[in-house]
């Protein structure tokens, strides 16, 4: 399943989109993923491709699980879509 994540601020005072932040959270995301990102006007855009048949929600939980991370948790998920499905979440 390829999957776009799209992470934002979790308040006012978030400092700017990091790469590091991004790298993070892959880092947090299970190893046989591929994955990529990219930051761009105060975002952190994630690309997922999982491999294998983990499910949409399976996806999603374990972005929420990272954004849990006290080193993270300044972010927060503004949207995950499917995009070898179209469905949006």
């Amino acid at each position: 399943m390829l999957v776009e994540a799209i992470l934002h601020g979790a308040t006012p005072g978030t400092p700017t989109a990091s790469p590091v932040d991004g790298i993070r959270v892959l880092a947090l995301l299970p190893s046989h993923w591929r994955t990529g990102l990219t930051t761009a006007n105060g975002t952190i855009t994630l690309r997922l491709d999982t491999t294998d048949d983990t499910t949409h929600a399976e996806v999603q939980a374990a972005l929420t699980t990272a954004l849990a991370d006290p080193a993270l948790n300044h972010w927060r998920l503004g949207s995950c879509r499917s995009l070898s499905s179209g469905q949006d979440a």
